[in-house]
């Protein structure tokens, strides 16, 4: 198997992506009659560590493709968004159709909040369509990649990422770097997985 398609990798992203399906689906079915459904122990409470799963392999993979010696900040950038941001907008503007035809728009579901969450830029509380919030993380992560690894190298990726984590519990900072900066310790677990191995 070439580098690019670890089989750990993989596996651990199937591991989450099954997490994340399986938690989100049983909070989904929790709304029938009591005795209908049964649990898989521990994934019926504790699916969302997936999540946090996905960051540490994000932290890993990115890692993976900025030490090539091949690595190109434009080029990088420019994958990541056709990568993001095409099914983050059909499903964004899915839910949001669906959710007007189907029980009506909230208060805070407002056109304008739509195009916000659109840019996948930190919003207070979950963006339009809930589940983006993670890409709001992913896509930050992306830019501090591209904007420290080609001057300070992996290191410098290290010290900036716990020096935010840590920052973001002992700091009073804008809630929008705290809001970023409290998951930076789930991707620096992959990036620390990636120098070690």
């Amino acid at each position: 198997m070439s580098k690019d398609k670890q089989v750990g990798i993989q596996v651990a992203r199937a591991i989450a992506a099954l997490g994340i399906v399986y938690f989100h689906s049983w909070v989904s079915i929790t709304r029938f009659p009591a005795g209908t459904a049964y649990q898989i122990p521990g994934l019926t409470y504790y699916g969302w560590f997936a999540v946090d799963l996905f960051f540490a392999i994000s932290g890993y993979v990115i890692c993976l493709v900025a030490s090539r010696e091949s690595f190109s900040i434009r080029s990088f950038l420019i994958k990541r968004v056709f990568r993001l941001y095409p099914l983050w907008l059909v499903m964004l503007t899915i839910f949001a159709v669906t959710a007007w035809l189907w029980r009506g728009l909230t208060p805070r579901e407002t056109l304008d909040f739509f195009l916000y969450s659109a840019t996948l830029l930190p919003t207070v509380g979950n963006p339009f369509y809930n589940v983006g919030w993670s890409l709001q993380h992913e896509i930050a992560f992306y830019f501090i990649v591209a904007a420290i690894v080609p001057f300070f190298g992996l290191r410098g990726l290290v010290v900036f990422l716990l020096a935010s984590a840590l920052a973001s519990r002992l700091i009073n900072m804008p809630w929008y770097l705290t809001y970023l900066a409290a998951r930076h310790g789930e991707f620096l677990a992959g990036v620390l997985a990636f120098m070690l191995h």
